[in-house]
């Protein structure tokens, strides 16, 4: 005896399911970002004379797809000289001995991965929850 089954919809649950995980994992990495901006703007190590660059550290564009593997986050030091604190100039390192003394955003970065990636993480199951799929 054989049994056949059809299954029916399944297109249309994963297009849901795509378009569920996107929005949920798009709106935690722009939390992520928000992190990350917020602890670069908290433990920079250059002098904070006129809070030009700190009030500017912000998040940036949030883009692309995280079902298509192109979901991007940006932040910024969004101002002139941000960059040359952030990639270091040969008069940083003359002084300081290391070009990238002054680096804010990556360092920030390295000290939110990990959270960032969890958020993500946390999304991803929420996002399958939310699709139906009872995850827990």
């Amino acid at each position: 005896m054989t049994m056949h089954c059809e299954i029916t919809g399944i297109e249309e649950l994963i297009r849901e399911t795509e378009m569920t995980l996107d929005a949920v994992v798009w709106a935690e990495a722009s939390l992520g970002a928000i992190d990350v901006a917020n602890e670069a703007k908290s433990v920079h190590r250059y002098t904070n004379r006129t809070y030009l660059l700190e009030s500017r550290t912000t998040t940036g564009r949030v883009d692309g797809l995280f079902m298509r593997g192109t979901l991007r986050v940006q932040i910024l030091g969004n101002t002139k000289y941000g960059g040359y604190l952030e990639d270091g100039t040969s008069a940083i390192e003359a002084k300081r001995g290391d070009a990238k003394w002054f680096a804010f955003l990556w360092p920030a970065w390295l000290v939110k991965q990990n959270d960032f990636a969890d958020r993500i993480a946390e999304g991803i199951v929420r996002g399958f929850t939310l699709a139906g799929w009872g995850v827990s």
